[in-house]
């Protein structure tokens, strides 16, 4: 009989108190202002829900540049913000990144301009989970120019990859070179308190006036990648009708071995999305703005999916109103885990957003796309969030009050499902506000938030391999690190919460549902909540309880307890608002009835087998359509049966299989008198016997010598499985001759096999005489007739087991005496 057994699923049981506590899920609009210029530099998500921002001052009123530092709470409140002022020997302290390490202090790193050599130094510092800081230090890279401000991720590893501890800490970021050698990137491996492991530079082969951008880093094994753009290249040919156009940014992965210190992979591709440079760097006719021509790649970011996928956007600085393009504002390219490409997209907004805009485009874990766009002279900000098929969530517009240029940053929240969430600076006489946007699209008041519109479409695209001109080096940076001073200050802020649309997850109750059989070996639970409480249900119960359980959605669960007995609770808790739960206690018994015809066996040939359903139901139905309860099964074959009671149907199977091997004792022989004969049958049985007919003598095993004195049968009896075979042979004796044998062994243990010893004769004695004698020489027996044989005994004592030696001389008619000598074993 073949079982199925499902896996069992674990999960914790716990007890709570009460279940009236709520949540919200919230569209939130708030204005955060602060004094001074601001730019946004670095924003994280912390495993609290809430985030860590990071902005630089550009102007301040006292021309004191600093950086501040805000932490939210999951419930976009300031937990706490403050701002670190750069020492007097700094021109410019510019932190650009940060990591959460899991014990709640915040890794931040960036580079710090110094007065007096104009010099850019990698800054490092920790900060406590409450943003005082625990340390911090400068590195200068001796071997270089200057530190760049194009950073990767600082990634937190295990395994003593830098100092011979597990808590290494890894820095990648791009350093100035000189313009003959070529682009550096810096990997700079640290331990948790910023004690440096080791560092390598690697020389990127460029030309002059190019670059290196590291936008991301991430560790597989042992293996940095690195991600992000440059012009090391030649340049990617650009879609324009028009000659000398030209695309200057170029999309990148390195992998770089932390063992070995060496690259150990690179890619390289022209993007899909195309800009408007002519070969001297300018679009003829167009407004040259910032240091970037009108039309050019601004923006490149690197996003990770949970399918394991890469995803690479490109963004242009502001639409073209080229007649001849279309108005592309953004590229999402996908790459496999060794960015190999898998396809790209294109997104458009046709006529929309021709004049200048600020935009920006995200991917949450999911392969949602996120995008949000300021229109600087019509004030309309425009968002928007399509997921992985394309298929577009939201598209939303609000008029935005516009007093000075803005910076857009866009920011989104995955724990939250489909929120999206965008901010944008607004800087006027020298303060900031920052207007934060978290919206929900299933409840966003259009007041609040904005109308529905619609203005963006996607389409196919594609990407060109690009070779880099030459190969990658590495080499052991020259560097000296020394401890920096840069203070904590206290900054203020002023909250404003401009609209927030709340609905409230507020009913969680289940109930349990007693099946209608006695036998049913199943139930049920249903939870109920209402249409705010997003997310699934999430079940707690003693797992050991129970053999499996199955939740086919998100508020149903099936359990199948063992020995058909259930009693305890069972706790919903709701996977957005947890503190929102019911506990219910469950008392579920089942009148168990089984149907088991047994596992599968053996048919041994010529016997029957009684199959036995079982009394305890009330209808049978067999393979040949018989109704009894038992069925007798006189051949080989595959058996089933299927039963009812007043609740179910019950089906089980035996497989009666027969013996994939015969048993055979050989082939009927003829053997002279006195010869040995052996006995072996087909190997592969479990046991043997071989018996004699005639003399009714067995012997147990297989490959066994046998003297037989006369003609007869010889049977073999030997098992398999559950199954006994049998088989035999005849054995014909025939004269041969005048011949003595002597054999070497006897056992007088009195159990009628092998208890004398003596001569065994074929043909005509004239004379015959037998003397055995112990080691000491004594004569212990003597015969002169051959039908005597010696018992073992001598002087009324049975002698001890041991070797005995024999002497016999005998003679044949009409031949001379022969002697022979010998010893013989006596075995008790």
């Amino acid at each position: 009989m073949k079982r199925i057994i499902l896996p069992i699923l674990c999960s914790i049981f716990f007890a709570v108190e009460g279940h009236s506590q709520l949540c919200a899920d919230s569209s939130f609009h708030g204005i955060y202002t602060l004094a001074d210029s601001l730019i946004p530099a670095c924003e994280i998500q912390l495993k609290d829900g809430g985030r860590f921002q990071l902005l630089e001052t550009f102007r301040t009123a006292n021309n004191q540049p600093h950086n501040v530092l805000i932490r939210y709470n999951k419930h976009n409140q300031l937990a706490w913000q403050g701002k670190l002022e750069q020492s007097p020997d700094m021109e410019r302290l510019a932190v650009s990144r940060a990591l959460e390490h899991p014990d709640g202090k915040l890794i931040i790193s960036g580079f710090a301009t110094m007065k007096s050599t104009r010099e850019r130094l990698f800054y490092l510092a920790a900060l406590s989970e409450y943003g005082q800081l625990l340390w911090q230090k400068t590195v200068d890279f001796r071997d270089i120019v200057s530190v760049a401000g194009n950073f990767g991720h600082s990634n937190k590893i295990n395994g003593p990859i830098c100092t011979g501890r597990s808590d290494s800490l890894i820095f990648s970021f791009s350093v100035e070179g000189e313009s003959t050698v070529g682009d550096k990137i810096a990997v700079l491996c640290t331990d948790q308190s910023g004690n440096i492991g080791w560092s390598k530079t690697i020389v990127v082969p460029t030309v002059a006036e190019s670059w290196v951008n590291l936008v991301k880093a991430r560790i597989n094994g042992n293996t940095l990648w690195m991600y992000g753009g440059h012009t090391s290249i030649d340049y990617c040919p650009d879609a324009a009708p028009s000659l000398g156009y030209i695309n200057r940014g170029k999309i990148m992965a390195l992998a770089f071995d932390l063992n070995t210190h060496s690259i150990t992979q690179q890619r390289s591709y022209c993007p899909p999305i195309t800009t408007m440079m002519n070969a001297s760097g300018y679009v003829p006719g167009y407004q040259h703005y910032g240091g970037l021509t009108d039309g050019s790649i601004f923006g490149q970011d690197v996003f990770f999916l949970n399918n394991g996928q890469i995803a690479v956007t490109c963004s242009r600085l502001r639409a073209t109103s080229m007649p001849e393009r279309k108005n592309w504002l953004f590229s999402v390219s996908y790459f496999d885990e060794h960015f190999n490409h898998l396809k790209s997209e294109m997104i458009t907004a046709g006529d929309l957003l021709m004049q200048s805009a600020n935009q920006s485009i995200a991917l949450d874990q999911q392969g949602n796309k996120h995008m949000s766009f300021i229109n600087h002279h019509t004030g309309m900000v425009y968002y928007a969030v399509c997921d992985n098929n394309n298929q577009f969530i939201l598209q939303k517009k609000i008029k935005a009050n516009l007093t000075a240029p803005l910076f857009s940053q866009f920011r989104y929240n995955i724990s939250k499902g489909r929120f999206t969430s965008f901010e944008m600076f607004n800087t006027v006489n020298n303060a900031t506000a920052i207007d934060y946007f978290e919206v929900n699209p299933s409840y966003a008041d259009a007041e609040c938030f904005g109308e529905d519109t619609a203005f963006l479409s996607i389409e196919p695209g594609n990407v060109s391999v690009a070779e880099l001109r030459g190969n990658l080096t590495t080499r052991t940076s020259q560097l000296q690190a020394q401890q920096a001073n840069v203070q904590n200050a206290d900054v203020h802020i002023d909250r404003r919460v401009v609209c927030t649309d709340k609905n409230v997850c507020d009913s969680l109750r289940m109930t349990f549902t007693q099946p209608a059989c006695v036998t049913a070996d199943t139930f049920k639970i249903t939870a109920k909540k209402n249409q705010f409480c997003q997310g699934s249900v999430l079940f707690y119960f003693d797992s050991s309880a129970v053999v499996y359980y199955h939740q086919p959605d998100d508020t149903t669960l099936f359990l199948k307890p063992r020995a058909g007995r259930f009693d305890g609770a069972i706790i919903a808790v709701s996977s957005s608002c947890p503190q929102l739960r019911d506990t219910i206690t469950v008392n579920f018994s089942s009148l168990q009835r089984e149907l088991n015809l047994g596992v599968d066996r053996m048919f041994c040939p010529g016997d029957t087998y009684r199959l036995n359903a079982g009394p305890q139901f009330n209808y049978y139905k067999w393979q040949d359509d018989s109704s009894d309860s038992i069925f007798i099964a006189s051949e080989p074959g595959k058996y089933w049966v299927m039963t009812t009671d007043d609740c179910s149907v019950y089906y089980d199977t035996i497989n009666l299989y027969l013996p994939n091997i015969t048993l055979h004792a050989g082939v009927d022989t003829s053997i002279c008198r006195l010869a040995a004969l052996r006995l072996q049958a087909t190997n592969g049985f479990s046991s043997y016997s071989w018996t004699s007919l005639l003399s009714g003598e067995t012997l147990m095993g297989n490959n066994i010598t046998v003297w037989p004195k006369e003609s007869g049968i010889w049977v073999v009896r030997a098992n398999v499985e559950n199954c006994q075979m049998r088989d035999s042979m005849i054995v014909t004796i025939k004269q041969c001759g005048n011949k003595l044998y002597i054999p070497t062994a006897f056992t007088p243990n009195n159990d009628g096999l092998n208890d004398r010893f003596g001569a065994y004769i074929d043909g005509g004695l004239e004379s015959y005489r037998l003397n055995i004698f112990n080691r000491w020489g004594e004569l212990l027996f003597s015969a002169t007739d051959s039908n005597r044989v010696w018992d073992g005994y001598w002087k009324g004592k049975l002698q001890p087991a041991g070797v005995y030696i024999w002497h016999c001389e005998y003679k044949f008619a009409g031949m001379s005496t022969q002697t022979e000598k010998g010893t013989v074993s006596l075995i008790r």
